[in-house]
């Protein structure tokens, strides 16, 4: 889950410096347009401007909820109730649980297998889970196998084991072959989480794809829209817009009326160009423009 982790990271750094960067330069020429603003355009706006202003209280606020979040899950109930949680989140709490039984059974039948007694072995494994909501159910079967029970009962009743594996223990304890049960248990699942993992992989990659490419794509078209209309008129629409605020910079004093009046943003090409097909939608684009040259000659 590199990769994907590394992609998500990416990914976000990417568009926190396009919202709190560039989209504020960019959205600065929408103010002098007298023109009503999309709803997601100023959905944009309004967030970019709070990133771009509170950049740091939002890093300090983050910093801080990772701080108490730590120091929380470093208490025991604390780290009971999020290894809990995380044993019910979809598609990972499966993987997580499943790799856990696998170190569980691996584990125990290496130490069984080496002569360690049964009691001493349980407490060992129960140390290597990595999940404190196991954790308690080992240390629990501890406790009832010194009662007389088998392992696999006090484990079928805590309901975090499958059924089969708690099966297979129980055949193991009759047979007299519990570490081969286990260590068929830990290879049967080793394998599992492998193939899940792969796939998890798999699927998360052109997803992470699909994300940064939509939220990329809503940051484009919001600030594109607002240049060009909708409609068949959007070409003419986009190039008054656009000559009404060359008119408004020109007749202001300062750098940008100088710039306009030395032609330093006079185009070869169209300013508006969407790709339309067919005559019509030619010579509608081209009328904006010839709009749009005829304002500056004019200033």
């Amino acid at each position: 889950l590199a990769y994907p982790i590394l992609m998500a990271i990416i990914g976000t750094t990417l568009i926190s410096v396009l919202m709190i960067a560039v989209v504020p330069n960019v959205t600065t020429i929408f103010a002098s347009m007298d023109q009503a603003l999309p709803w997601y355009t100023a959905l944009l706006i309004t967030v970019s401007d709070f990133a771009a202003g509170y950049w740091w209280l939002i890093l300090l606020l983050g910093i801080t909820a990772f701080y108490f979040f730590r120091r929380w899950k470093s208490t025991p109930k604390g780290r009971l109730s999020w290894d809990t949680f995380q044993l019910k989140v979809p598609v990972f709490g499966k993987l997580i649980l499943m790799l856990s039984i696998a170190r569980f059974a691996r584990t125990l039948s290496t130490l069984l297998a080496s002569g360690v007694a049964l009691l001493t072995a349980m407490d060992i494994v129960s140390n290597v889970l990595g999940n404190a909501a196991l954790e308690k159910v080992v240390t629990d079967a501890i406790a009832s196998i010194r009662e007389g029970q088998s392992i696999a009962e006090p484990l079928k009743r805590s309901g975090r084991f499958p059924p089969i594996v708690t099966h297979m223990i129980a055949v193991g304890e009759k047979s007299g072959q519990l570490e081969g049960m286990l260590e068929s248990v830990s290879d049967a699942y080793d394998t599992e989480v492998e193939t899940r993992v792969q796939i998890l992989t798999s699927l998360l990659e052109p997803m992470m794809i699909v994300v940064m490419g939509g939220a990329v794509g809503f940051i484009a078209i919001s600030i594109l829209s607002v240049g060009v209309g909708g409609g068949v008129h959007g070409e003419v629409q986009g190039a008054a817009r656009i000559a009404i605020w060359y008119a408004q910079v020109a007749l202001h004093p300062g750098p940008g009326a100088d710039l306009v009046r030395r032609g330093g943003l006079r185009r070869k090409r169209p300013l508006v160009q969407l790709g339309g097909e067919g005559t019509q939608r030619l010579l509608l684009q081209r009328a904006g423009l010839d709009l749009l040259h005829q304002v500056r000659d004019h200033l």
